[in-house]
């Protein structure tokens, strides 16, 4: 029985690109942030027994956007949008506006500062797990 979902699910986020706004990566980017978290949000509402508390992973880049990040951002405020809808049909749904954080695609040789990953999902872990959520 699932009783918890984490989506950490994401294409390559840092993309070279000419112009200002690329449809191509803004669909590659809706795809895993929106159409894919719904369809497995769809499929765990219709499993027979309790539902599970969902966390979607956003992101502080749909406020503090930085540069050419647009694509990233706009399909993120919109998994936001769907999460707040799915709590709404009784989905137990917790977003956060996650700070940039220690990852595989985060990671450079260029000293970037990023959040522990520990220090930032705990706290997140234990709201979802205690329903305060």
């Amino acid at each position: 029985m699932v009783n918890q979902l984490y989506y950490f699910a994401t294409p390559q986020i840092f993309r070279q690109k000419r112009d200002l706004f690329d449809p191509a990566i803004f669909q590659d980017f809706l795809a895993f942030y929106v159409e894919r978290f719904y369809g497995i949000c769809q499929a765990l509402a219709a499993a027979p027994g309790p539902k599970p508390a969902v966390f979607y992973p956003s992101s502080e880049a749909v406020t503090e956007r930085p540069e050419g990040m647009t694509e990233y951002a706009m399909a993120k405020a919109a998994g936001e949008k769907l999460c707040e809808d799915l709590g709404k049909t009784g989905m137990k749904t917790l977003w956060h506006r996650i700070p940039r954080t220690t990852t595989d695609q985060t990671a450079t040789i260029a000293a970037v500062h990023a959040e522990d990953p520990v220090d930032v999902m705990l706290p997140l872990i234990r709201a979802l797990v205690s329903g305060a959520a």
